[in-house]
């Protein structure tokens, strides 16, 4: 993964800045088995896959395709066996870019803020599981004469098989036997090639996608008083269908014959474009109104300091409000027995009671 960005700040007028950005993001990911080297057509196991993107072996199970089949589902146990050929060379690439800009600006007692955002979106998705198919030889091929009876319906193999010589029972063990291997009776059909079950996916699943994307957003903050801030504003967003031009991408749609519509083809898009998300916001924040005493106790002992020692009347009640505070005209480190003596109150003091509403329209 990699990411780039670039941010321009500019102060147009003392009351006006204006942000711009522009931002790039890269992420490859890919799977695949360590050797894919193996032609598994030439070695007499025809797939019918000859696509250079899918060389290497199938997917082989000498174990039941899921918990509780095959002959599992007779005499429990799982399979020794690893397989062979799991991961399909698969995986995505994704690059995204964007541009941002941002414009505040101060007028009163107002704090407007314009801007907006254009980005867009590329993926190359090459997920091509199952696509050198997958093969189960789960033991239930066999001709067993397994617990709790024969089976009735004779499989393939079954039926190709010479009871005189192969026996009706597992190999290694005698007639009913309870405590089979379940591995033996795996690794039997494999070697016999027995198949239990088979699928492979068929056609072209890689595709190029595309989405391009915008919104625009307005807010102020309105410092109604010096307690209250009311904020308030709206955010438009607009995020297009998913689209390419190969027409490879297709939906269900019943107006169309067969019910499989082709975006770019029988249809314009996959999904309609929605043009109306709006997202309104309104909030406000009542501030403490210690930031009063702050301001109060600042200018009290700048008066005093500024006083000879001799005792003032307004000094000395200041110092009973006050008793833990220092008559310092340095307020950036204030005594910490009384937290009212902090001058920057007005600016960090968290709002006594605040709520924001958020919508979409």
């Amino acid at each position: 993964m990699q990411n780039y960005s670039l941010i321009d700040d500019a102060a147009l007028r003392p009351n006006l800045t204006n942000q711009a950005s522009f931002g790039f993001n890269y992420f490859d990911e890919k799977f695949s088995d360590a050797n894919t080297s193996y032609n598994p057509v030439a070695l007499g196991l025809n797939t019918g896959v000859t696509s250079p993107d899918l060389s290497g072996a199938p997917n082989i199970n000498i174990a039941p395709s899921a918990a509780g089949t095959g002959v599992t589902n007779l005499l429990g146990g799982n399979s020794g066996f690893d397989p062979t050929g799991p991961v399909t060379q698969s995986g995505r690439t994704d690059i995204t870019w964007h541009l941002n800009d941002a414009l505040s600006y101060v007028k009163g007692s107002h704090q407007l803020r314009f801007g907006g955002e254009v980005r867009r979106v590329y993926v190359d998705d090459f997920y091509q599981t199952n696509g050198r198919g997958t093969f189960y030889f789960d033991g239930s091929q066999g001709p067993w004469d397994l617990p709790p009876g024969p089976v009735a319906t004779l499989t393939p193999c079954q039926q190709l098989a010479n009871p005189a010589k192969l026996g009706t029972y597992p190999p290694g063990y005698g007639p009913n036997a309870t405590n089979v291997d379940t591995n033996v009776l795996f690794l039997a059909d494999f070697m016999a090639g027995c198949i239990s079950s088979a699928s492979i996916v068929e056609g072209d699943p890689k595709r190029d996608v595309y989405v391009n994307s915008f919104n625009l957003f307005a807010q102020d903050a309105w410092q109604i008083s010096k307690r209250l801030n009311f904020n308030y504003g709206l955010r438009c967003d607009y995020a297009g269908p998913v689209h390419n031009g190969d027409k490879t991408l297709t939906t269900f749609d019943s107006s169309v014959p067969g019910g499989l519509a082709v975006a770019g083809s029988t249809i314009s898009n996959l999904y309609q474009r929605y043009w109306k998300s709006f997202s309104p916001r309104l909030g406000f924040a009542l501030f403490d109104p210690l930031f009063e005493s702050s301001r109060h106790h600042q200018w009290w002992s700048r008066r005093c300091t500024r006083q000879s020692s001799r005792s003032q009347p307004g000094c000395d009640r200041h110092r009973q409000q006050f008793p833990n505070c220092s008559e310092s005209t340095d307020f950036s480190h204030p005594s910490p027995g009384d937290s009212r003596c902090r001058s920057d109150q007005r600016v960090f003091r968290q709002p006594k009671l605040s709520s924001f509403v958020h919508g979409k329209l």
